[in-house]
């Protein structure tokens, strides 16, 4: 049995008490402890306390206040205030307490890298890589997180990603790892509360395009609902806003699968970038049937298995005309909107399950094989 700890953001831990709740945000840590490993968690908050903090961005002792002023100037997206936290004396006590620790975010991967390359750290490190060097310029920057990521064993959730860091960092352990969603929760259904057809568009990441989407959408559309917590300036008659989000659970996991089992169809528009944006919606509304239209950025994470006019259709970032389009043909063809959606069920269930996702970390944990892009 393995001891493997996970970090996440603030607020994500105390979601795993809640009894109807997909498990895909824990990044398979449900099913790793289905399969007889010992699996803990401490998000940012908690990680925060233990440095002795009041809140998760401050920084912790004033040795580490005076190194991020320097950091600030010569490495400015270097992890100071996580890397206070972890290395406190109270985190590094509880990290010794586990065999493998998983970092879920791009801070926390950087500052635990650092950690361990500082010999601080006897638990092997895993990097969940999600966008992790897509924002950092070449120069110092990019060569010292290179560095860091050495250390550990990346898997990156989108194979364009891995490609990118392939080519980028050709001497990371590196690994492709499908993100799988909760399909036993999320589930094609007739939703409780039958309304007028409208079209979804769902999510607060900050490269979600919603003004490229507004640019889009036709008078004679059906309801646009958004469900976000972005600001959304003067939309047109047919477009609804209702405020949703994650961490406050604005809106319960159930509420939001109604609502993907109400929709005539689900757009997501990104802006360009190389992160896998709009992952987990995209794959939430396919699992429960649904025709989706995404953008295909440069971190869309499996070109190779989620075909255009196949399980969704897919534009280019920032076209209006392009997205206009795909909207119009398959709102005009409901029984294909309908077969598209039952493909992307099929597809979910056999290549994006969160359950398969928990199996694959547990054969890179155990270094049983590597997993293939």
């Amino acid at each position: 049995m393995t001891h493997i700890l996970y970090l996440y953001k603030a607020g994500r831990a105390e979601r795993r008490t809640l009894a109807d709740s997909p498990d895909e945000f824990f990044y398979g840590a449900a099913g790793l402890g289905a399969l007889g490993h010992e699996v803990d968690e401490l998000d940012a908050a908690a990680l925060g306390a233990l440095a002795g903090v009041p809140a998760p961005d401050q920084i912790s002792g004033a040795l580490w206040k005076l190194l991020a002023f320097f950091l600030r100037f010569l490495v400015p997206a270097f992890p100071s205030v996580i890397a206070s936290h972890m290395w406190s004396p109270a985190a590094r006590r509880r990290f010794d307490s586990a065999d493998v620790i998983v970092a879920t975010t791009t801070g926390q991967a950087i500052a635990l890298c650092a950690l361990k390359r500082a010999g601080l750290l006897r638990a092997q490190a895993f990097v969940l890589a999600m966008g992790i060097l897509a924002d950092v310029s070449p120069g110092i920057q990019l060569r010292l997180f290179v560095w860091l990521l050495g250390i550990a064993r990346v898997a990156s959730i989108s194979k364009l990603e891995f490609a990118f860091l392939r080519t980028t960092a050709p001497r990371l352990d590196l690994h492709y790892l499908a993100f799988g969603v909760d399909t036993r929760f999320w589930t094609p259904g007739v939703p409780a509360n039958r309304a007028s057809p409208y079209v979804l568009s769902i999510g607060n990441d900050r490269n979600r395009d919603y003004a490229t989407l507004l640019a889009a959408w036709r008078p004679e559309f059906p309801v646009l609902r958004i469900v976000t917590n972005h600001r959304i300036s003067g939309p047109p008659a047919n477009v609804e806003v209702t405020r949703g989000d994650w961490h406050e659970r604005a809106l319960s996991d159930v509420e939001v699968r109604e609502i993907y089992r109400g929709a005539a169809l689900v757009v997501l528009p990104i802006r360009q970038t190389g992160q896998p944006s709009g992952q987990s919606a995209c794959l939430q509304a396919m699992a429960c049937g649904c025709a989706v239209v995404i953008t295909r950025v440069d971190g869309f994470w499996d070109p190779e298995s989620i075909l255009d006019g196949d399980t969704c259709r897919l534009v280019p970032p920032g076209d209006v005309a392009a997205l206009t389009s795909a909207v119009a043909e398959i709102l005009a063809n409901p029984s294909d909107a309908v077969s598209m959606g039952a493909r992307a069920r099929r597809l979910v269930e056999t290549q994006f399950d969160s359950g398969a996702m928990a199996s694959a970390i547990d054969r890179l944990i155990s270094g049983k094989e590597a997993v293939p892009a």
